[in-house]
């Protein structure tokens, strides 16, 4: 599930990524039928690195006077 993690982070190129603070993998698989299923569910966090290396200014305020929400369409 890492590595997986790690596929979405190098391959994602959208606009909001640097509201991306982490990524999350959740894994269900569901064995057996009728009765006699068995739910085995997995879940990982995997945090951005890029985002670990931005500090945060003074006051809590991102930096460079950002919003810390991505802008609203109209």
């Amino acid at each position: 599930m890492e590595r997986i993690a790690r596929f979405a982070i190098s391959n994602y190129k959208g606009k909001d990524m640097k509201y991306v603070t982490e990524i999350r993998v959740n894994r269900t698989e569901v064995h057996g039928s009728g009765c006699f299923q068995s739910t085995y569910v997995s879940n990982f966090t995997l945090p951005v690195p890029r985002r670990q290396l931005e500090v945060p200014a003074p006051g809590g305020a991102p930096p460079g006077g950002e919003s810390s929400f991505p802008p609203r369409e109209r």
